[in-house]
């Protein structure tokens, strides 16, 4: 039984690859924008802007272009090394999150807490607390805001929001839904969490079997 669940994986995972290879490009408007203080240990401490990006694509339907993306899409960074500007066409690899070096347990998490909380995202508060999850499940090995390389120091209110939707989402008891996600990636300007329909559903129904095994690392 171990071994039909890891060929599966290996199997959807090439054939998501594949799928995957292909380009998007998009320009943003910042739906919520609001200031939060965090420290990535060795990159950045400091002040950034928390965004809700909503992306429109500007490119046609045609050979190698994308199109498991809608028309219009939200995104979130996972890159605070590197920015994007607003008005601006970026043109983004769409890749899986192993193709990005992300674990399964970070895929399985990202994909929670999209479905489970992106829709309670209505103002600048909860849109912090969502982008400040996001970057402590893509840059750390846990879900604690307050240990690890990556850490929320404020505002209290929107840290403490994030980390009940951390809490939420990496406990063992965890019933709710896993939106598949991809990663937007360019070299030079900053990347972007998306939600992708899809084959990628199936890469995760094969990292739930992997999570079980490693559900002493979470809560």
């Amino acid at each position: 039984m171990i071994q039909r669940f890891v060929t599966l994986s290996v199997t959807v995972a090439a054939i998501a690859a594949c799928a995957n290879a292909d380009t998007v490009t998009a320009r943003y408007n910042g739906l919520y924008q609001q200031d939060t203080n965090v420290t990535l240990t060795s990159v950045f401490s400091g002040n950034v802007p928390a965004v809700t990006f909503e992306w429109t694509r500007q490119d046609a339907p045609g050979p190698g272009i994308d199109v498991s993306l809608p028309t219009v899409f939200r995104a979130y960074c996972v890159e605070l090394d590197q920015n994007v500007a607003p008005a601006t066409d970026y043109v983004f690899d769409v890749q899986t999150p192993a193709m990005r070096g992300y674990t399964p347990l970070q895929e399985v998490l990202l994909g929670r807490l999209w479905s489970s909380y992106q829709s309670s995202v209505v103002d600048g508060d909860t849109s912090s607390a969502f982008q400040i999850a996001v970057w402590e499940l893509a840059f750390d090995t846990g879900a604690d805001l307050a240990a690890g390389v990556f850490t929320g120091n404020s505002p209290a209110a929107v840290v403490a929001l994030s980390q009940s939707w951390l809490n939420a989402v990496s406990s063992s008891g965890y019933s709710g839904g896993q939106s598949p996600i991809s990663i937007l990636h360019n070299e030079n300007v900053q990347d972007q969490l998306v939600p992708t329909p899809g084959s990628l559903g199936l890469i995760a129904a094969g990292s739930i079997v992997i999570l079980r095994r490693r559900r002493s690392s979470v809560a």
